[in-house]
């Protein structure tokens, strides 16, 4: 009886962890900040060996289910997940044939995917620095004058669909709409579903930053800026655990975190123009977003003490793009 118990446990725990809200909680084990933590839970940190068994678990569950869109969200995931912990993993899936497994499930219904979906598609179709891009294609037209092919037997993103495109094309799949649409279409997926509902008023946190990388690489998970508070809240010596959770907690409020060299290595600023066409709303700010010749719309959290911004940082609520104005300190 006591075996059954273990293993059923062991089974849940499993299942927990692969989960969409297991995944993204993988990384905050170990943390001070973490739920288990908070809960008083022994918990320990998520090794590579773990990240890349359950990476390796969702890659065979999505061979077997092609056409679950649940399932390939789960594996989509894994990859991002893994890639924070060690970027250059030999068990990544390749950034083009993720898109691709995304690309499946854009077509029916569109617009009415959950927003986790609409999540990994703006994490995986999000453009390049404008630089590397603009290297990438003239790389692409050397190519092409060299061979004689003047790309004019392109696929469509509809050919990409099809059974005959293989999967080890190096080809990245194409979206049928600009990245603002399926902003859009996150933001309703939002409004509609169960979140609006739960956590209506309350402050969503963001799950990644776009960060200095490449590829998958360029997604910072909320964690690694965790760690970092948190060691250096550790050397100030806080007198208690209470103290520790305000101390953390009145970083993030006044914008302190921003300042801290080790986030500002990893952090890339993004270019913003402000919205003009835009009716300013009540409850938030917007801006544009300038990435990759592309104008994207994304919210600006509510700092009313940051009057002057110097730089802005981008990150990804379950609900869609977030800007983070980084203040004007005193040295600067």
């Amino acid at each position: 009886m006591l075996q059954f118990v273990t293993t059923t446990t062991q089974q849940n725990t499993a299942a927990e962890s692969t989960s969409f809200p297991g995944l993204l909680d993988c990384l905050n084990h170990g943390l001070f900040t973490s739920r288990g933590k908070r809960a008083g839970f022994e918990e320990d940190e998520k090794t590579v060996s773990d990240l890349e068994e359950i990476q390796d678990l969702l890659k065979t569950t999505y061979e077997e289910n092609t056409d679950d869109v649940n399932v390939a969200e789960r594996y989509i995931l894994s990859n991002i997940i893994l890639s924070n912990r060690t970027p250059d993993s030999p068990q990544l899936t390749p950034v083009n044939e993720l898109q691709r497994i995304t690309h499946r499930f854009l077509g029916s219904p569109e617009g009415h995917r959950s927003p986790e979906f609409y999540l990994l598609v703006l994490l995986l179709f999000w453009p390049e620095e404008q630089p590397q891009v603009v290297q990438e294609e003239d790389d692409e037209k050397v190519e092409q004058e060299a061979t004689g092919d003047d790309g004019s037997e392109e696929k469509t993103w509809e050919d990409e669909d099809s059974n005959e495109v293989s999967e080890t094309e190096g080809e990245p799949a194409q979206l049928p709409h600009d990245l603002q649409q399926y902003v859009t279409f996150m933001e309703r997926a939002y409004d509609r579903g169960s979140y609006a509902k739960y956590l209506r008023g309350r402050y969503l946190l963001p799950l990644f930053f776009l960060g200095k990388g490449s590829g998958l690489s360029k997604w910072i998970h909320k964690s690694k800026l965790d760690a970092i508070v948190e060691k250096m809240v550790d050397a100030e010596q806080p007198q208690s655990n209470k103290d520790k959770v305000m101390w953390i907690k009145n970083m993030w409020i006044s914008g302190k975190v921003w300042q801290i060299p080790e986030i500002q290595e990893i952090l890339l600023p993004v270019r913003v123009e402000p919205c003009h066409t835009s009716i300013m709303s009540q409850e938030h700010e917007e801006m544009f977003v300038c990435v990759g010749g592309k104008k994207i719309k994304a919210s600006v959290k509510d700092e009313p003490s940051v009057l002057s911004p110097i730089r802005f940082y981008l990150g990804f609520t379950i609900r869609g793009p977030v800007l983070f104005k980084v203040p004007h300190m005193s040295g600067q």
